[in-house]
């Protein structure tokens, strides 16, 4: 009887050892990285506010301060300055083959204001394929902190921000702060008729599912899967879950562009309900910053004019409607910048590289800009938008205002 038992389990048992030892040898070997910064070039990089010496942004020496102050992630509020918040996505904190003068838009727009003798702290809260509902997120955590984070935002607007929704941990982490959970609850209540917005919201809201904490009114199977999961966080292959699901998800995507033959410029749709939850969650952000006076500037994003491109032109033509009709009852201001950067000032996905993605190495970037290109834009939004960036110049128009 006992010799049948082995028989019987020797399958499954091995199998359970095989596959803990080939899981840890993958965790141990797999790389951690940002999945959606997957197929990012190894050229573009953004320069942290300890990687940029004295005298290497080409900025006088009393400005050099705040260029490294624009990306410290904690930064400290001079209640002498107003303070701009500008968020996007990955091409407003990656620059292509960054020099030792090079800067991205929101530290120019700091050098910029500074020549100009405006008295505004520029902070960039921008991520890589940070989606409207981080954005908003974001917005209302700088509106409600205190001291204040956020009396000017800048809101960079891609095109491929509004075909998907979402929000990563780090930054729905700051629904948990009670000031913004609570104004965050408000807003639901208040504004029944986006109810995409609201619903995104009300999930970061929501309690994530129970989780596995023994108490004295757990039941037994409660406490036993309790004990299961802190065991099971000890295995490495179960620990580093998260790398290893990228590896396959990376994987999968260098299999399916290589067989299908997509590219950075083939085209990508605009999912219908993506789109409208993504214009419902503007919108939002647009009522909160009129509410509580935060100045709102929203530009859409520059766009590369390559042939083929992955944005049908109709798509962006909807998009710069939509977001004009949207922002202008709300006083927010919105600059169409899809043809500001011309295309010299774009570059390519380096060839040869064995983490990019089967169809990119080699291929257009249609998304970051070089150096230069950051500092075009930075210029042109000082130049479109400077009544709004500056406070002196708002009390001065609400003074003449009859």
């Amino acid at each position: 009887m006992i010799c049948s038992f082995l028989t019987r389990a020797y399958v499954p048992v091995a199998t359970l050892l095989l596959t803990v030892v080939l899981t840890t040898l993958l965790a141990n070997w797999s790389r951690p990285f940002d999945p959606s910064a997957a197929a990012h070039d190894p050229r573009l990089q953004t320069k942290g506010p300890k990687e940029m010496p004295a005298g290497e942004a080409g900025t006088p020496p009393n400005q050099e301060g705040e260029t490294r102050a624009v990306l410290n992630p904690d930064p400290v509020i001079d209640q002498g300055h107003e303070q701009l918040l500008y968020l996007g996505n990955s091409q407003t904190t990656m620059i292509v083959d960054a020099g030792p003068s090079d800067l991205v838009t929101a530290q120019w727009l700091q050098v910029l204001l500074e020549r100009r003798g405006i008295p505004v702290a520029v902070h960039l809260g921008g991520a890589g394929g940070m989606t409207m509902a981080e954005i908003f997120l974001r917005l209302a955590a700088g509106g409600e902190h205190r001291p204040r984070e956020a009396d000017v935002v800048v809101i960079s607007a891609a095109i491929d921000e509004f075909r998907k929704l979402g929000t990563r941990d780090e930054i729905a982490a700051l629904a948990k702060d009670r000031a913004v959970k609570s104004r965050l609850e408000q807003l639901c209540r208040d504004n029944p008729d986006l109810p995409y917005a609201t619903t995104a919201i009300e999930a970061l809201l929501s309690p994530p599912p129970a989780a596995a904490v023994e108490s004295p009114s757990s039941t037994i199977a409660q406490r036993v899967e309790s004990r299961l999961q802190r065991v099971a966080e000890q295995w490495a292959f179960l620990a580093q879950r998260d790398e290893l699901n990228a590896e396959f998800v990376l994987t999968y995507l260098r299999v399916r562009d290589g067989v299908f033959g997509i590219t950075p410029a083939s085209l990508r749709p605009l999912p219908e309900t993506a789109y409208r939850a993504n214009l419902q969650l503007l919108e939002l952000a647009c009522r909160y910053a009129r509410a509580q006076g935060i100045r709102l500037i929203v530009y859409l994003s520059p766009v590369r004019n390559a042939k083929p491109s992955p944005d049908a032109p109709e798509d962006l033509e909807k998009l710069r409607r939509d977001l004009l009709r949207l922002c202008g009852p709300y006083g927010a201001v919105f600059l169409n910048y899809t043809e500001v950067v011309p295309e010299k000032l774009w570059s390519k996905y380096a060839v040869n590289v064995s983490n990019l993605r089967a169809g990119v190495a080699g291929q257009p970037d249609f998304v970051h800009l070089t150096g230069a290109g950051h500092r075009l834009l930075a210029e042109r939004l000082l130049a479109d938008a400077a009544a709004q960036l500056n406070a002196a110049s708002q009390v001065q128009a609400r003074v003449q205002r009859p």
